[in-house]
């Protein structure tokens, strides 16, 4: 990570959209039953109860349309519950909620947590960037079992209290400080600062390590030794960008250095290498796994990876909780105590992975895009042999 630190962007010190409070709930009335149904879990936690807003608040008499304008603006969080109605270009969402979310989220002010609820092609949705709350190639809720149903409906809730900040008692005091951490060299701090940018979107700004969100906490004498420690010992899994530039920085050696000694201690799976090069990083061997970035990866891909070797690295099966109350977070929640996931628990996953991949390859149309999935398949089929499954 350089060490080189600007005016962190989005809600801080006052910038516009600071003023940002609600939770806000947007959504198709042919869906009321899965609004309904989030809100009995949202209404339930007195520490975010009074931030929740939808349509339903709207006074009989009031101006529905002003009422929507005025709420979205004051939105720090949208969830959108995904539908083929919802979805529709006639829909009233559309230009009233979507588009306005769309705009504040591209500049920092607003953070969106969408799903499915029902089934539609995500390839065509306004937020096929931006990662599902549930995971990526998480089922639409009406296709999975009532307690499935149940468990990605809490899964939205913790999100919403990680974003916000509110953790609460029940959640484990043990979690390390940071879900992610990123390592690399300022010279591609451009293409870093995209990937940091949608890991925040998922799993809070305060959750990942990324020089330019701590610029107060990191102007401090001892920032070598304290950037160690939290490398070290306060996160999860650490991304990091490996190139010529990474091999020849100091800042950067010193992080390696915490790096390599979780190396030692049998922690790797904590760390996530990806290259921009071949260049040779003492302490890698050629048989060390790694993602290649090259010149034709984007950050959000890029971004997708990490957050789907975090899901792994928890043993989660597919994008769903198993237990309420974990650390919150954009992805897939950790449960109390944090280990490698089982043989059977990864296969699972990437076999899941495939079949959701080879759908959306059916639908694609544009030929970059079916190419992109296309590639998607084939690292999934990869992992699933390395797993010992069939592909």
């Amino acid at each position: 990570m350089a060490r080189s630190v600007t005016q962190p962007v989005g809600l801080e010190q006052g910038q516009p959209g600071s003023e940002r409070t609600l939770v806000y709930l947007s959504y198709s009335h042919k869906d009321k039953k899965w609004r309904q149904r989030l809100r009995q879990i949202l209404d339930a936690d007195p520490a975010i109860r009074d931030l929740i807003w939808d349509d339903t608040k709207i006074p009989a008499s009031g101006n529905w349309r002003k009422e929507i304008v005025d709420h979205v603006a004051r939105a720090r969080i949208m969830i959108m519950l995904g539908s083929p109605d919802y979805f529709a270009p006639d829909c009233g969402a559309a230009e009233l909620e979507i588009k306005p979310a769309l705009d504040a989220y591209q500049k920092g002010e607003m953070s969106i947590l969408w799903f499915r609820v029902r089934d539609h092609s995500i390839s065509t949705a306004p937020v096929c960037d931006i990662m599902a709350a549930t995971g990526p190639g998480a089922a639409p809720l009406e296709t999975l079992p009532p307690d499935e149903q149940d468990a990605a409906l809490r899964q939205i809730h913790q999100q919403v209290l990680s974003i916000l900040g509110r953790a609460t008692d029940t959640m484990n005091t043990q979690t390390k400080r940071f879900r992610i951490a990123l390592s690399f060299p300022g010279e591609q701090r451009a293409f870093v600062e995209q990937v940091a940018e949608h890991l925040a979107s998922h799993v809070g700004r305060d959750r990942v390590l990324y020089d330019k969100y701590y610029e107060a906490e990191f102007a401090r004498p001892d920032l070598d030794t304290y950037l160690q420690r939290l490398y070290h010992d306060e996160s999860d899994l650490i991304a990091v960008f490996l190139c010529a530039d990474y091999e020849r920085k100091d800042w950067c050696g010193l992080e390696w250095r915490a790096l390599r000694d979780l190396i030692k201690r049998r922690q790797s799976s904590s760390i996530m290498p990806l290259r921009f090069d071949n260049t040779e990083i003492a302490g890698l061997f050629s048989t060390d796994g790694y993602v290649w970035i090259g010149g034709n990866r984007t950050p959000k891909e890029l971004a997708d990876l990490i957050l789907q070797r975090w899901q792994i690295n928890t043993g989660q099966t597919g994008a769903m909780l198993s237990t309420p109350g974990a650390p919150a977070s954009s992805t897939p929640q950790v449960p109390p105590a944090v280990t490698a996931p089982s043989a059977s628990s990864a296969l699972s996953i990437w076999q899941k992975k495939l079949a959701f991949f080879q759908t959306e390859e059916a639908k694609a149309a544009d030929a970059e895009q079916k190419f992109a999935i296309q590639q998607r398949i084939e690292e999934a089929k990869e992992k699933i042999r390395e797993l010992g499954g069939q592909s």
